[in-house]
């Protein structure tokens, strides 16, 4: 594995710039390399989305607080109820197993955490009804969560003006708030013609 110095550790925004080396051979010398586009596909759009995460609710916001959202809005829409606490757990357990949505085995503290953490970053709510607990939005919560979806929405449309014009380091940056917008090539070196 090559060395990557500290600028190119974290979410890919820093990236290193080593001399290639002088004599590579074997599979290295036939591998292929990725373009600009590459670049552009498989990176910015994930980054906008956990710049989105942080411009709506000010902290980071991690992939498993996420599911807990994510898997909240979708119990909702198939069912049109809030789920209860161990009908999210099991879509957790699922979510963090594989999309088959067969369960992982996870325990059920560590999906009660997922749960937890995400309702004390404020993705979701949760109620003790009778003997139930139910998780679910509230009208802010709501609101933001519409809000992320528009941003979403603006991200793809970005992320394809960027793929468009992969040399222009601001490309679709007008559509974005300047804390959400991201694009990989800023970070590059200017081509010569």
């Amino acid at each position: 594995m090559a060395y990557k110095g500290p600028e190119s550790r974290g979410h890919g925004e820093h990236l290193h710039s080593p001399e290639p080396p002088a004599d590579v051979g074997g599979l290295v010398a036939s591998a292929p390399l990725a373009d600009r586009i590459d670049a552009i596909e498989l990176l910015n759009g994930s980054i906008m989305q956990d710049r989105a995460y942080r411009y709506l609710y000010i902290n980071r916001i991690h992939a498993e607080e996420r599911n807990a959202l994510k898997w909240t809005t979708g119990y909702q829409a198939k069912y049109q109820a809030h789920p209860t606490a161990s009908e999210l757990y099991k879509l957790l357990d699922a979510a963090n197993g594989n999309t088959d949505l067969e369960q992982s085995k996870m325990s059920v503290p560590t999906a009660r955490g997922t749960a937890t953490n995400a309702v004390a970053a404020s993705l979701i709510s949760k109620d003790k009804v009778g003997r139930e607990t139910f998780y679910f939005l509230t009208p802010e919560q709501h609101s933001k969560r519409r809000q992320l979806r528009q941003l979403f929405a603006i991200i793809r449309n970005v992320v394809q003006l960027q793929i468009e014009d992969p040399d222009n380091p601001t490309a679709g940056s007008e559509l974005l708030p300047p804390e959400v917008y991201y694009n990989i090539i800023s970070k590059f070196p200017v081509r010569k013609e």
